[in-house]
Parts: structure tokens; sequence; C-alpha cells
């Protein structure tokens, strides 16, 4: 039989005194980790609290311990993991539930490469002091006179200042009144000086919130003095490249062309444009038209007067159509193939000769008049195949360092930030260590693939090549980066699989910074 008092003896107020060296050991046993492993369950009429030590391990290499608080009562539990030291990253998840008056305590692999870790634990449990009652939801009515004064004499404890508050601490799930809709915060001639919140204020199902601009997320329909809050992101003319807001406030700049004028009333906030070139209409309304036709190597069309008429003449294999209805001139190549013009198609008449069935040189030549019989003849890398209207284009050097590919943001990013696939949009801020990294911001890619993609924030992630990446912790060149949260990277020994953006080209011994990364190679 095992003499204890060689390990234990009585200690002061009715303690028990452990002996020098002699310390706690424990073995076993180990229990494997999978998705939602229960590894400890016991009656919230028994116990009250707990506190566990449990040390994990994946193998000899990666390990953590932690220490964790946990209370329960017949409906619900709260822990708290005051303490944790893990070795590379941690391995895994908490969670603390009741069931029918039954805590369960589990633990779940954070990652799916971690299932089966293996977990061992210590603990010690507190005894319930009360008989256990009929769950109840948490329920405060505060009453004027119940609000603790300088001193803290109120039923709700005091603040001690002059003006008194009350100390709603013990409150750990809502504040809740009698009836819906009966109780109001503060009445007309006495109001709260101000009102501070964490997340949302939800107003009869419309919720307020803070956008990652520090700024207020308002609901969809929101309106100001009765007017629908609406606004333009996105300035699109045919055939030219979308103009898109860059932030909240943006200013978009109108420039006046040759012959137009533009005018600004801020009194009624309007915008005049104007035509300053020649011509008009009657009545004292200027109308806008072209007064000269010009055509290169060829004399210039002047109009004679305001309604003078210019006719268009098919030449020989061509024909023009018009749609009255459209407003449209069509201009039609009757000749035969091979880019030719002419009767018949002759040689005399081919301007440009194919490469190949159906494939054309792209040629770039002045001063040469194709009616008087010399042809224009090329042979070159940049070629346009008319049927699928693809254009090939052979290159031995590019001017600018990545390949890029265009996403749909959640909202506008900065180059160099790192995101991740998420949000409520194709991509969004990555987090910390996250295997759904989708890449870096480019700076200026050298080629942009999916380049009709439209949005209100469309950002390009370098997909293959060097680009520059923000960047936190001490780098060396050739480390691996791995997502660092809010859009920074980070140096990782023993990346996870799918978390590594790309390998540092620069190094860094700064708290945050940019350097440039090559992404594409592992």
């Amino acid at each position: 039989m095992t003499d204890f008092t060689k390990y234990f003896g009585p200690g002061v107020k009715n303690t028990l005194f452990l002996k020098n060296g002699v310390n706690f050991y424990n073995r076993g046993p180990w229990r494997q980790i999978f998705e939602n492993t229960e590894i400890d369950r016991w009656y919230v009429g028994d116990f009250a609290a707990a506190h566990y030590i449990i040390s994990v391990e994946f193998n000899s290499q990666k390990k953590e311990t932690m220490s964790i608080l946990v209370v329960a009562r017949p409906d619900q539990a709260s822990y708290t993991i005051y303490g944790r030291a893990s070795i590379d990253d941690p391995l895994v998840t908490v969670s603390a539930t009741v069931s029918d008056s039954y805590l369960s305590l589990k633990l779940s692999p954070i990652i799916a490469g971690y299932e089966g870790v293996r977990a061992i634990y210590f603990a010690q449990y507190f005894a319930t002091l009360t008989d256990l009652d009929r769950p109840v939801p948490l329920t405060y009515l505060v009453d004027e006179d119940d609000l603790g004064g300088g001193g803290g004499g109120g039923s709700i404890p005091g603040g001690g200042g002059s003006g008194g508050s009350a100390d709603l601490s013990a409150i750990s799930t809502t504040l809740t009144p009698t009836v819906d809709g009966s109780f109001d915060v503060g009445i007309a001639l006495k109001r709260f000086r101000d009102l501070y919140l964490k997340n949302t204020i939800n107003i009869d199902g419309a919720t307020l919130s803070k956008n990652s601009n520090n700024g207020l997320e308002l609901p969809e329909g929101t309106t100001i003095g009765g007017n629908t809050i609406n606004s333009f992101g996105t300035i699109s003319v045919s055939g030219e490249n979308d103009v898109e807001s860059i932030s909240v406030n943006d200013n978009l700049t109108l420039i006046a062309g040759s012959g137009m004028t533009i005018t600004t009333n801020a009194s009624n906030r309007s915008i005049t444009l104007s035509s300053s070139g020649g011509g008009g209409g009657g009545g004292g309304v200027s109308a806008n038209a072209f007064g000269v036709i010009s055509v290169a190597g060829q004399s210039t069309i002047r109009a004679d007067s305001a309604s003078d008429t210019l006719t268009f003449v098919a030449g020989s294999g061509i024909a023009i159509t018009t749609n009255a209805t459209s407003d449209r001139i069509t201009i039609t190549n009757t000749g035969s193939s091979g880019g030719g013009g002419g009767s018949g198609g002759t040689a005399t008449d081919i301007i440009v000769a194919e490469v190949l069935d159906g494939t054309y040189p792209m040629v770039i030549a002045e001063g040469t008049d194709p009616i008087t019989g010399q042809s224009l003849y090329a042979s070159s890398g940049v070629t346009l195949e008319v049927a699928t209207s693809t254009l090939n284009v052979t290159a031995a050097t590019a001017r600018w360092a990545d390949l890029a590919e265009k996403y749909l943001a959640d909202r506008v990013y900065e180059p160099g930030t790192v995101l991740e696939f998420g949000g409520t949009k194709e991509v969004t801020l990555a987090e910390d260590a996250t295997r759904r990294v989708a890449g870096i911001v480019s700076t200026d890619p050298a080629f942009v693939m999916n380049d009709e993609l439209q949005g209100e924030a469309v950002v390009k992630l370098a997909l293959q090549g060097r680009v520059p990446c923000k960047v936190r912790g001490k780098i060396s060149k050739g480390d691996m980066l791995i997502s660092g949260g809010n859009g920074y990277a980070r140096p990782s020994i023993d990346p996870i699989l799918g978390t590594v953006i790309g390998k540092a080209l620069e190094d860094f011994d700064g708290t945050e910074g940019v350097i440039e990364v090559v992404v594409g190679r592992l």
C-alpha cells in the first residue's frame, strides 16, 4: 500500500501540503482528437466550474498546451482560454456547451491536416453550491431608484462618481424588457449623453453597423428627408474604359475636349456642356456637326453651308447601305478574300496578303495609295484571325514584372495587399494563416487576364512573377510567406499546404513595410 505521507502533509488553513521534490505527473490516457471530440462531460448539478490544463501533440515537432476556465449553468456555459503556448501553429479549437444540464467540453483539429492529434488533460472541479433551478433568461428591470448613486448605494452597484453609474458587468447575455416595445432609454427632458456600442444597432429589423472604413454601413433603402441615398460608383461610356470611384468621397473631373466648353453653377448645382466650334442651327440653337471631312492622302471635303450634304459613293468591290431607323451607314467589302478590295480581287488590288487561310498580318504603313496599283504586303509576327477575332502576338520581352487576373472584391484594396477567397464577393482581406489565400494585389502588371470583368471594386491579383507586397516581421530572402492578417504577409518556417503566397526577394527587419515577392513558385 502506498504511503502518501511521503508526498503530502497537512498545510495551513486546512490545506494539503505538497512536500519538496514532489510533483504531479499525468501520462494518460491519450485521446485522439477528431471533429467535435468530447474530452470531458459533467452534470451541472454536481459541478459549477472547472479548471483544465490540456496538452496536445501532433508529432515531436508540433505541440501546444493551454489553461482553460469553464463555468456552467443548466442552459449554457462560458469558457476562457487564459493561457496558451504553441510550437509553430495552434493545433485545436475548444468549445463548451450545455445540453440537458450536462456540460460537454470538446476539442476539434484546427485544420483537417491535424486529424487524429492526441490530447491529455488535468482538471480541477468546483462543486455546485445551490440546487438546480429551471433555466430562465437573464432579465434586468432597472428602476430610477435602483441606479447606484455617488456612493454606490443602489441595488445595481454605483460607479462612485458624483453622477452615479449602473454596473451591468454581470449581464452575460442580454438586457431584456418584460414587454416588447414598452420601455425607453431616457426621456425627452432627461437624455443620456453618449452611447457606446460594439457591434450593431437593430431598429425593428433595420441594422446599422460599422464598415471597414470606420464609417456607418447603412441598410439598403436608407433615405434622407424621404429621399433614397443613391450614387454612381461607375461611369460607363460605350467603347471607352469605365471610370470607377476608389473611395467614398472620390472626385470625378470633367475635361473639355477640342471644340467643347464646360461651365458650372454652384448655386443651382448644374453643369453645362457647350460646343465652342463653328456652325449653328435655326432659332439661335447651336447644332454640332462636322464641317470638314479628311482622308489621309486625299483632298479635304468642306461643307459649303450649314445644311450641305455629304454623299458616299461606293467604289469597286464596295457596297454602301443605310438604315434611317438606327441612323447607321454600313460599308461592306464585296470583293474576294485576300483583304482585297478591287474588282474580281485581282492581284494588283490586293492590299494585305494572307499569312495562312483566314489569317492576316497587321500592317502599319502610310503614303501608300492602292488606287495607283501599288500594293501593300506584310510579313509580321502580329496576325489577326478574322473568323475568330483572335489576335496572335509573339513577344520576347515585357516592360512590367507580373501576370495578373481581375477579381471582384468586397471593397477597393491598395496594391501590395494580401487577399483571400471569401467575403461578399470573390475576394476579401486575408486572415492570419488562412488556407483560402488568393494572392497579392498587383501594382503594375505586364499582362491582365479577364480584363472585361466589371464591378464596384475590381482588383488585379498577381498570379506569376514578382510583385510588391505588404509584410511584417523579420524576413530573409527566400523565406516562404503566408498571410499575416489585415492584408499583410509574414514568414513561416513550416507552412501548411495552401497557405503559401510566395517567396521573399528581399531581407526585411522591421515592423511593417513593403518588399518584392515572387509568386507562382513554391
